[in-house]
């Protein structure tokens, strides 16, 4: 796992329980002031005076997760000591060095097999002209045995692709 990985799996679901409750009271609060206008337009005082209790308790507990967010992004930023910009940064480098050697050794590998596919075309190459100075030597020694001007057949064979072309 990443070290930013890491860094974001440690901060995140701190941050993320309070928002989500922060976005819950929200809607709540939406609910309650709906209600509210209703109750307002048919004077129900009774109703008026609960949804008025609810809202500020509702208050009340947004206020507190919002200084429980700013507390905990002090906590975070001040964390033994590191900002989080620099616990980011710190991660980043890491994750970027990993990355790197990671890349490297692929490299490496991709020339060396490189390397190896150049000795291979290399074979090829010197086992296809091996073949071809042999076959044309054969050729050469069926002249003898053929009439004047009559040329072996094996002669058409010399024209042959050059597998070293494929």
């Amino acid at each position: 796992m990443s070290k930013l990985q890491q860094l974001y799996d440690e901060v995140s679901p701190q941050f993320y329980k309070l928002f989500k409750k922060r976005e819950e009271i929200r809607a709540r609060s939406t609910e309650l002031t709906d209600a509210m206008k209703k109750a307002e337009e048919d004077y129900d005082v009774e109703k008026v005076e609960e949804i008025s209790t609810s809202l500020s308790s509702a208050k009340k507990v947004f206020d507190r997760i919002n200084k429980d967010i700013k507390k905990l992004q002090n906590d975070v930023y001040g964390k033994s000591g590191h900002s989080l910009n620099k616990r980011l940064s710190d991660a980043l480098s890491a994750d970027h060095k990993e990355e790197s050697e990671n890349a490297r050794e692929l490299f490496e590998r991709r020339n060396k097999l490189i390397a190896e596919l150049e000795d291979i075309n290399n074979e090829i190459t010197k086992r296809s002209t091996e073949s071809h100075l042999h076959r044309d030597e054969m050729v050469r020694k069926f002249k003898p045995f053929m009439p004047t001007g009559v040329e072996p057949r094996a002669m058409n064979l010399m024209n042959l692709t050059d597998v070293t072309k494929n």
